[in-house]
């Protein structure tokens, strides 16, 4: 159960955005998640803003709030994954998660935008021949997400694309496993927002 959290601050400067160093402290906590198997450590977005009538621009912010056990995070921060950071990263004493928590769910969203790569999954998936396939999607219009993203490279396959973040509410606390991005999947594992 997700008890404790810990807040990475992130800082940038003249020649490093903020952006830039939050896909940097990204990467590096994706290849120290990939090296804790069954992860019981997710992260939440505190800071992240959403277009708004005020606000054009969508950001996942300057903030990853790590949430896990006690003994998850301790292991995740003593790892060498933050070293030459320190100017760019401060990272918060680990707390208690605080009375009056609202349990949160972070899922990943994918566009459906690339119709290729429908096609291939409907053959694959649905057993449909590659024409019938190219038939169903040919008045297909590409998906666009209006959602928070970072750029990211898969630890795995090593390809690089657009990680969407959709947060949505849960109704009660839900133990389980996230996945190497620290995220959970619809009806999976739940952090905290405070």
């Amino acid at each position: 159960m997700t008890s404790h959290f810990a807040d990475l601050t992130l800082r940038g400067d003249e020649e490093t955005p903020v952006r830039e160093v939050l896909e940097i402290v990204f990467a590096r906590l994706h290849l120290a998640l990939t090296r804790t198997p069954a992860s019981g450590v997710g992260l939440s977005f505190p800071a992240a803003t959403l277009p708004g009538p005020f606000t054009p621009a969508r950001s996942l912010g300057n903030v990853i709030r790590l949430h896990g056990s006690e003994e998850a995070l301790r292991t995740l921060l003593v790892a060498p994954w933050t070293s030459n950071l320190a100017d760019h990263l401060v990272t918060s004493p680990l707390a208690p998660i605080p009375a009056g928590a609202s349990p949160i769910r972070l899922v990943r969203v994918q566009a459906k935008s690339n119709t290729d790569r429908l096609v291939r999954r409907a053959v694959k998936r649905r057993g449909l021949t590659e024409m019938k396939a190219r038939e169903a999607y040919a008045g297909h219009a590409p998906e666009r997400l209006a959602l928070p993203y970072l750029s990211v490279r898969s630890a795995s396959t090593k390809q690089s694309f657009r990680l969407f973040v959709h947060q949505e509410p849960a109704a009660e606390p839900r133990p389980g496993t996230f996945s190497a991005y620290g995220l959970s999947v619809p009806g999976g594992p739940t952090v905290w927002s405070f």
